[in-house]
């Protein structure tokens, strides 16, 4: 059986490599996730400001319905009031 014996340079260089091939894959997946990170982002966007939009409106509506409420039970004073 026959050994393939480095030199303690040949290792240092392959452990070297080894570490520059591993941060460039890093530096891929963190810019990959960016990437996808923006890309969420900005398809969300739309959607909060939809979400915004649909709370202001229920605010509205709800402000609408006190008002009418507060009216109706006015009202209801008044005609008990007519009737007492």
């Amino acid at each position: 059986m026959a050994y393939d014996t480095k030199s303690p340079t040949q290792v240092a260089d392959e452990a070297q490599q080894t570490g520059r091939d591993a941060a460039q894959a890093a530096r891929g997946v963190a810019d990959d996730a960016k990437s996808i990170g923006a890309s969420t982002v900005q398809a969300l966007r739309p959607s909060i400001d939809d979400a915004k939009a649909l709370g202001a409106e229920a605010v509205d509506t709800a402000k609408g319905l006190a008002s009418d409420a507060k009216d109706i039970a006015g009202d209801a004073v008044n005609t008990t009031r007519d009737y007492a």
